[in-house]
């Protein structure tokens, strides 16, 4: 029984990739194909960078909150 259930848990997880592939190798077909080639790298970028330009912004405006507490 836990072998069976190991096999089609394994196709399961097969069936699920295939499909993964087949949707974001559309997308990509579809970027790939129209002039948002720039919006690649782009969201690249964003994807990685993200979090650190976060991270700033939200440093930058505590200094700021600081900063002002101090003036007063």
């Amino acid at each position: 029984m836990k072998t069976l259930f190991g096999l089609v848990w394994f196709l399961v997880q097969v069936s699920l990739m295939i499909l993964a592939g087949i949707l974001f190798g559309g997308i990509a077909h579809f970027l790939i194909e129209s002039r948002w080639i720039i919006l690649i790298p782009g969201l690249i970028l964003i994807y990685f960078l993200g979090p650190y330009i976060l991270e700033l912004i939200i440093k930058y405006n505590l200094i700021k909150e600081i900063k002002k507490e101090f003036d007063k």
